[in-house]
């Protein structure tokens, strides 16, 4: 007998980093995916970083931020059991 594993819904997640820390423009973001889907394939990615720009890529190319103020990302993931959208990361740009 062999046992399957529902598909269920994706847990968002990620980690980050910027460069430079003293969050002086052009601040760097770095970040990798770190969604839990055990059951069943992810399908789509979507980042919003904030500034009106987005990425449907897993791992996206760092993104920069020119002009100072305050960004808030957020990484929302799709399977066949539907999405999940990660609490959003502030990024302070000076």
């Amino acid at each position: 007998t062999s046992t399957t594993t529902a598909c269920t819904i994706p847990s968002a997640g990620f980690t980050f980093s910027t460069t430079p820390q003293n969050g002086h423009a052009p601040v760097v973001l770095s970040v990798v995916d770190t969604t839990t889907s055990p059951a069943c394939a992810i399908t789509s990615w979507f980042w919003e970083w904030g500034d009106g720009s987005t990425s449907m890529a897993k791992d996206p190319t760092p993104h920069t931020y020119v002009v100072p103020g305050k960004y808030f990302v957020t990484l929302r993931v799709a399977n066949a059991a539907g999405t999940n959208t990660t609490g959003a990361v502030e990024v302070w740009v000076k």
